[in-house]
């Protein structure tokens, strides 16, 4: 089974559109708007796209959803690597248990032998269904993590750009250099926080 570090880059990366192209359009083949404006009461810049953009690690690490989201994963992950373990456990013993009846002759005739060998191979199948069955799970349960938190995400930053008209909000793992006044992570986070909070007081 993956190990929920691995299943976490799923959870939350993807969930991340990194390019949101909101607002592009010029107004009757008039030049796009040349300010940048990065919050409501924040500087402005002449002469460049209207842009902001978000620190992906901030806002994984310190967004609620996530970590909520990622507990919940590591959860299912610990019971189901659990379930599977104890069975193979089990069954690795029954394996060796009927090798040891074998070895000492221990069944009447061999047509006992083959029916507790096919005996035991179903046990065995059984064992490995399961665990393809919580793997499909496991993974069921990651992509509708996917779905709620960029569904969050794109929500917030949807209405967010209804007021502030951003051309475009980029993710900050893709700026080498850049303005912090155009950096948004603070207050996206501690908007989707709010929210989160209250949508869990419902």
């Amino acid at each position: 089974m993956k190990n929920v570090s691995l299943l976490l880059n799923g959870v939350l990366a993807v969930a991340v559109i990194v390019l949101y192209i909101l607002h592009f359009v010029p107004n009757n083949g008039a030049a796009v708007k040349t300010d940048i404006d990065v919050a409501e009461n924040g500087p402005k810049r002449e002469g460049g796209l209207r842009i902001a953009y978000i620190k992906l690690d901030s806002l994984l690490s310190q967004y609620d959803m996530a970590q909520d989201l990622f507990d919940a994963l590591s959860k299912s992950n610990d019971e189901y690597t659990k379930e599977i373990k104890s069975s193979a456990e089990r069954f690795e013993k029954a394996k060796q248990e009927f090798q040891e009846k074998l070895n000492r002759g221990g069944f009447i005739s061999e047509q006992r032998a083959q029916q507790e060998y096919e005996k035991l191979m179903g046990e065995g199948q059984k064992v490995a269904n399961r665990q393809n069955d919580l793997t499909v799970k496991l993974n069921e349960q990651q992509k509708a993590n996917d779905k709620q938190f960029a569904d969050s995400l794109l929500n917030y930053l949807t209405e967010l750009n209804r007021d502030r008209q951003y051309d475009y909000i980029l993710s900050g793992a893709s700026v080498l250099l850049g303005d912090e006044a155009t950096n948004i992570t603070e207050q996206v986070v501690k908007a989707l926080n709010e929210r989160y909070s209250h949508s869990k007081k419902k």
